[in-house]
């Protein structure tokens, strides 16, 4: 398995953590701002689940090319190599 593939697996499943089971926030306001822009309420309080689809649009509606997300990918992949 190359840099590439590992790289594009733990996007994967960073982006399968965020739908499921999601992120605990302790800020109510926080909270109740990312549930009126579409993010989805956790099995408990104030986890909030981003779902695959939503996490896939906003990245691209925040202009984000392929390029970047893979030089983005690879820069993660240089930080952990260093762990």
């Amino acid at each position: 398995m190359n840099e590439q593939d590992i790289a594009h697996k733990i996007h994967g499943a960073a982006i399968d953590l965020l739908d499921d089971p999601g992120i605990k926030l302790d800020h109510d306001d926080i909270c109740s701002m990312l549930l009126s822009e579409g993010a989805k309420e956790g099995r408990s309080t104030n986890v909030i689940r981003f779902p695959k689809e939503q996490v896939m649009e906003n990245r691209i509606d925040n202009g984000l090319t392929e390029d970047q997300v893979e030089a983005l990918d690879n820069l993660a992949n240089r930080f952990l190599d260093q762990l």
